[in-house]
């Protein structure tokens, strides 16, 4: 794994780095860290792709032209899609802003090394959506490789089982839903219907007896899954903050 760091703070780079080797040195995965001090240095970065970087919100600024953290982030989501962004700050004002771009989760620097566990968890949960993707066979004979991350739900229509992707793609394969859902990653997965399967980050809004999803579509909970489809949600968005 290729880990960034990105602060103005010289001293506070140092200290991070080294709680972050202490705590690498400990798990049973390799990691390589590379330090930054600007944006600059940052988005012009050849040497790997990294995974998973610490981002500083309030980067000292160079001039007027000088990216903040968020800025330099949502550059970051384009250079590198799939790296996992974990926001370091001082001040709490910054926690909506950072929605504007793609990252893991936002976390106070005082908490830096008691949280560190816990984000590190989430930021590897996520490459492993992204890692590890799902293998079906349609109702055509095609098999189809889709990324737990890709899909918005899964729902069986009569005799065939429907997975709509964020791609504005569907792919009828003829598995059940409970075969389905014995495969998919337990903690981003929901059962709220006999019939249907919800990916929680597709989630826009959960209201009292559905859940909308972000290409719109409204998925009813059955009432026998109410209860724990609705906490099963509550649980995993709990799971997204720090």
């Amino acid at each position: 794994m290729n880990i960034g760091l990105c602060d103005d703070n010289k001293s506070w780079l140092t200290t991070a780095k080294r709680i972050l080797e202490a705590y690498i040195a400990k798990q049973i995965y390799e990691a390589e860290i590379f330090c930054f001090q600007t944006g600059e240095e940052l988005l012009v970065f050849q040497e790997k792709k990294l995974d998973l970087l610490f981002m500083d919100i309030c980067l000292e600024p160079d001039s007027e032209e000088t990216e903040n953290g968020i800025q330099t982030a949502a550059r970051i989501n384009e250079k590198w899609p799939d790296c996992q962004i974990i926001y370091l700050t001082n001040f709490l004002y910054f926690a909506t802003e950072v929605y504007q771009t793609k990252h893991v989760c936002f976390v106070l620097k005082e908490q830096f090394e008691a949280k560190l566990d816990l984000f590190m968890k989430k930021a590897l949960h996520e490459l492993e959506q992204i890692e590890k993707p799902l293998y079906f066979q349609t109702i055509g004979g095609h098999v189809v490789r889709i990324l737990p991350k890709d899909i918005l739900y899964i729902e069986r229509k009569v005799r065939v089982t429907e997975i709509v992707t964020r791609q504005k793609e569907s792919h009828a394969v003829q598995i059940k839903i409970p075969e389905v859902y014995d495969t998919l990653p337990k903690t981003d997965f929901i059962r709220c219907h006999n019939s249907c399967i919800i990916y929680c980050p597709a989630v826009k809004e959960m209201l009292k007896n559905s859940f909308i999803m972000e290409n719109g579509k409204e998925i009813l909970i059955s009432r026998s899954y109410l209860k724990t489809a609705k906490q099963a949600f509550v649980n995993w968005a709990l799971t997204q903050t720090s």
